[in-house]
């Protein structure tokens, strides 16, 4: 299957596409680093053709002023306008791309910042975290991965379009070890993935 995989260049791309890669998938890469922006529209689209699925991984964050970060390398970053239009609008274009191009399936990375609990920011209402826990996004990259999960969540309801979102926290590797977050949620399990097409509770 071809699989359209945003964002193929930071750390979980290339994970993800090595590991679709392996299962004996064909990937096409849409990274910023080779002039791909997701809020070209047109491009998307073009690149989704003959695609059986999306990965979306791109996204911007805002910039964090935290040492502990460092482990994972440099993060791009950009303003909270930038961010918005990349996470935002990047995400409904990729939706809108797998619809006219009659892709069936897009999983799209969101964030457990979306609960506001994460790397000591906040408490949990309870653990383990699921689908369950209510969404409280606190800045500019929460809540624009909390939107994009309401726009899977639209378009799942009006196309049939099958979405999921992951909720993970922070990427590692072997050669980028975890930093040592406190925080509340720091040892908990990560939420669940969020299956728009299916009966899955929301979190909000």
């Amino acid at each position: 299957m071809r699989v359209l995989v945003t964002g193929d260049r930071g750390l979980v791309g290339r994970a993800v596409t090595a590991a679709l890669t392996s299962a004996g998938h064909r990937t096409v890469g849409f990274d910023l680093m080779d002039g791909h922006d997701v809020c070209d529209a047109a491009g998307l689209e073009r690149m989704s053709a003959g695609c059986g699925g999306i990965v979306h991984l791109a996204a911007l964050d805002e910039p964090v002023d935290d040492p502990g970060l460092a482990a994972f390398g440099p993060v791009t970053t950009g303003t909270d306008t930038r961010v918005f239009e990349t996470n935002v609008v990047g995400t409904s274009n990729v939706l809108r791309a797998a619809e006219r191009r009659g892709v069936p399936r897009v999983v799209v990375m969101s964030s457990v910042d979306v609960l506001g609990c994460f790397g000591g920011r906040g408490r949990p209402a309870y653990l383990p975290l699921d689908d369950r826990h209510p969404a409280r996004p606190a800045g500019a990259y929460a809540m624009s991965k909390w939107l994009a999960e309401q726009m899977c969540q639209v378009a799942t309801a009006a196309t049939g379009l099958c979405t999921v979102c992951l909720r993970p926290p922070g990427g590692c590797s072997p050669s980028r070890p975890t930093p040592g977050y406190g925080g509340p949620a720091a040892t908990s399990p990560p939420s669940n993935g969020r299956r728009s097409g299916s009966t899955a509770p929301s979190s909000t």
